[in-house]
């Protein structure tokens, strides 16, 4: 769909990776009735790595940047953790973290928006749909059935094999070796 027929849908699903920090500002601010799907931080992370985007942080500084700007105590509150950062996997993840710590633990979560987990919506297809549905105040379209194992059309052709095989929990923890798990869930 073309974005200028937005106003004219009853339901969108918008994709904002790094705007969880803004989701309570957008249900105080428009009538929204947001779904929050979130990743176990490993899976995030490992997607990180296998992806061209941050090939600037593998080649330089691993410290994490507390960021100067007015404004900025959501990590200035958290500087302990963040000094201690000292490899590729701890600094995603602590993007991951704040980003995450902020939205689920804010007292509007669960109340404003849901949080789904992806692993819970792959383990718990029907229960979550349905509760996501039912969130959203419209029925279960018949062909979300036919999507739990159907690809994006982003996936890798690495990924489908892991999806059709029905093991696509399984992807992080056989790219990401046990020291980077212990590094991302450290933080």
């Amino acid at each position: 769909n073309k974005i200028w027929t937005l106003p004219q849908k009853d339901c969108f699903i918008f994709k904002f990776c790094h705007g969880n920090m803004l989701l309570a500002w957008l249900v105080n601010n428009f009538p929204v009735n947001p779904v929050l799907i979130t990743r176990h931080p490993c899976a995030v992370v490992a997607s990180q790595l296998n992806h061209g985007g941050w090939k600037d942080l593998k080649s330089g500084k691993v410290a994490y940047d507390i960021p100067e700007f007015r404004n900025n105590e959501v990590y200035l509150q958290y500087i302990d953790i963040l000094s201690r950062v000292k490899s590729i996997e701890e600094n995603l993840a602590a993007t991951w973290a704040l980003t995450m710590t902020q939205t689920i633990s804010h007292p509007s979560n669960n109340i404003d928006w849901i949080t789904v987990s992806y692993e819970s919506l792959y383990l718990k297809f029907e229960w979550e749909i349905q509760r996501i549905f039912s969130r959203l105040g419209i029925p279960v379209p018949q062909k979300v059935w036919e999507l739990k194992r159907r690809p994006s059309k982003s996936t890798s052709p690495q990924a489908k094999a892991y999806i059709s095989s029905g093991r696509q929990l399984q992807k992080w923890k056989d790219y990401l070796s046990k020291t980077q798990q212990d590094r991302i869930l450290s933080i």
